[in-house]
């Protein structure tokens, strides 16, 4: 199964948030039985005051079964 992360909401996360400069994107693989996964998503620390900005994670291309929930939201907090 592929995941793609996106921006969201009015301040949205940027490419730049992340960390290799990249919306991460990636494949994980769930083994028979296994109906849940961690996914972490590595973020870019700055010396930047910004408001908090989110972001989506997104399922989609499943070998085999079905995508119950295809998304989870995500907000990168200020740590400035």
């Amino acid at each position: 199964m592929k995941y793609a992360v996106t921006g969201n909401t009015a301040n949205a996360a940027t490419a730049s948030d992340f960390d290799g400069n990249v919306l991460p994107t990636g494949t994980i693989t769930f083994a028979a039985g296994e109906t849940s996964k961690l996914i972490t998503i590595n973020v870019l620390a700055d010396s930047i005051v910004e408001l908090a900005e989110g972001f989506i994670v997104t399922l989609s291309s499943p070998v085999s079964g079905i995508i119950t929930t295809a998304t989870a939201s995500g907000t990168i907090q200020n740590d400035d």
